[in-house]
């Protein structure tokens, strides 16, 4: 929740989201061997990215191996 100034210009819109989407029983694996500092640089921040599920509802990640990533998820 969320207090509204109504002194402010406030609407709805509405938004499309794909629906059902999910992933299952599978291992992505990366190549990050280095061992991991928080933003030394962009390798170690996002280099090795695994999966980005994003503008969905009523979605899942569902017993899958995320491997040598540094921003599995």
């Amino acid at each position: 929740m969320l207090g509204v100034d109504n002194g402010k210009d406030w609407w709805v819109e509405q938004t499309h989201l794909l629906s059902d989407v999910g992933v299952e029983f599978i291992r992505f694996r990366g190549d990050w061997k280095q061992m991991f500092v928080n933003h030394r640089s962009w390798l170690n921040d996002s280099g090795w990215r695994g999966l980005e599920i994003d503008g969905c509802e009523n979605s899942w990640v569902r017993n899958c191996v995320f491997e040598d990533m540094n921003w599995p998820m």
